[in-house]
């Protein structure tokens, strides 16, 4: 597989506007891609009463799809441009998930899990170690058998800020999660923004991403990027790591 196209990309982070997202696009034809994927945070069901600027709010996600549309006709023969969202699993979050995404065709639905995120908070409340990695692969487990996305992001993001974290005291955990993913026909990320994290290392760690060679899975890349400088992060390093 050639990485050509990097699937996860936040480009209304910086500037919540039209030029914020050519931005993006042009460090994409910079950095020798073909596709860039805009998957900007979805806005959160407002009955959470969760305010964050990483997430679009109901305003501003009307803006997006406006201006990801406007870039896609711009950048026709040059960049492909592929508009989708990243969009939060919690069980009470499910049907605004569905509603979004009866409302548009999107190009790609990335599910992700944010266990540090407060309205995680009352549930993780005194969860440690491996009984945090266990409750955090269940909950990725249910996002999965949702039906509501088209790829998981971060497999493994919920170790940023845990001490203890060993992959193979939960192997079983993560193959139901990859045997799902399967089922679902849905995609497995590898996440280049965690160098830049405490644990220094790509989404999944090395371990759980070869894990999943075992499975026919669809793998794509992503940068994460919440900056235009960062697309297309480290992509060498993670062309290296695709069978």
């Amino acid at each position: 597989m050639i990485i050509d196209t990097d699937f996860h990309t936040h480009p209304f982070q910086q500037k919540r506007d039209y030029e914020g997202m050519r931005d993006f696009a042009e460090s994409a034809l910079a950095k020798g891609l073909k596709r860039i994927v805009f998957t900007e945070h979805a806005p959160i069901d407002p009955a959470f009463g969760f305010d964050s600027r990483h997430y679009l709010d109901g305003r501003e996600y009307d803006i997006y799809l406006e201006c990801a549309e406007r870039c896609r006709a711009e950048y026709q023969g040059r960049l492909e441009i592929g508009i989708g969202i990243e969009a939060d699993y919690h069980p009470r979050n499910m049907e605004h998930v569905a509603r979004l995404r009866k409302n548009y065709p999107f190009d790609h639905v990335g599910g992700s899990l944010h266990l540090h995120a407060g309205f995680w908070a009352e549930k993780t409340a005194g969860l440690t170690g491996d009984a945090r990695v266990a409750y955090a692969l269940d909950r990725t487990l249910e996002l999965v058998e949702s039906g509501l996305f088209t790829g998981l992001n971060h497999l493994d993001f919920f170790r940023w800020k845990q001490e203890d974290y060993a992959p193979k005291r939960h192997e079983e955990r993560f193959r139901a999660v990859f045997g799902a993913m399967v089922k679902q026909h849905m995609s497995l990320e590898l996440n280049t923004s965690g160098i830049n994290k405490s644990f220094a290392s790509f989404l999944p760690c090395a371990e759980v991403w070869r894990w999943s060679f075992d499975y026919p899975l669809e793998r794509t890349f992503g940068s994460d990027a919440h900056k235009p400088e960062l697309v297309g992060l480290a992509r060498a390093e993670a062309q290296a790591l695709f069978p």
